[in-house]
């Protein structure tokens, strides 16, 4: 014979029991999330230099890049099939990582040419090796759909081993990770 209190037990236990089962499926994954919105050598390198250590500690990372973030990623530009905006767009922003500046101290491109000399001179990774070295740590590369349509930049100008999304899917992604950042 069970009594009153024993089966208000019994409710209160499938309860808790029920919200540790929902608490244990909302935990955060042992990832990273990045959101790069710059193409300035000094902004780029952190991202990247974050994102290849979090994934050589194991990590699952995922670098979402847009707006200038975005031309990093360009390895050509193509003209044909565009617009006069995009073109003129094309023709102001630099290509991938040739001709990058710094966010400050630019000095008409000797402030990147003396931080890639110091770059050189301590073993420090180039930013295009970097890309390639997070690629084949697994790290995720995401362009941003939105901003590719905007600037009238196609697939066949980025780099291999992209992926291509937008906000919503970068955001349902993001909101799993532990540690989430924004370089821009």
């Amino acid at each position: 014979m069970t009594t009153v209190s024993e089966t208000n037990y019994q409710e209160l236990l499938k309860e808790l029991q029920f919200k540790i089962q929902n608490l244990e499926k909302r935990q955060p994954e042992d990832s990273v999330s990045i959101v790069c919105s710059s193409n300035d050598l000094d902004k780029l390198m952190p991202a990247l230099i974050i994102a290849t250590g979090a994934a050589s500690s194991g990590m699952k990372v995922d670098v979402f890049f847009t707006l200038w973030g975005l031309l990093a990623l360009q390895k050509k530009k193509i003209f044909k099939g565009k617009g006069i905006l995009e073109k003129m767009m094309m023709l102001i922003t630099p290509k991938g990582l040739k001709g990058i500046g710094l966010s400050k101290m630019n000095m008409f491109g000797l402030g990147p040419f003396f931080m890639k000399l110091m770059m050189k001179k301590h073993h420090i990774t180039p930013l295009d090796e970097l890309v390639q070295h997070a690629l084949e740590l697994g790290v995720n590369l995401h362009a941003c759909q939105m901003t590719m349509g905007m600037m009238g930049i196609t697939k066949e100008e980025m780099i291999d081993g992209l992926s291509y999304c937008g906000v919503a899917a970068y955001i349902q992604q993001a909101s799993k990770a532990k540690i989430t950042l924004f370089i821009g």
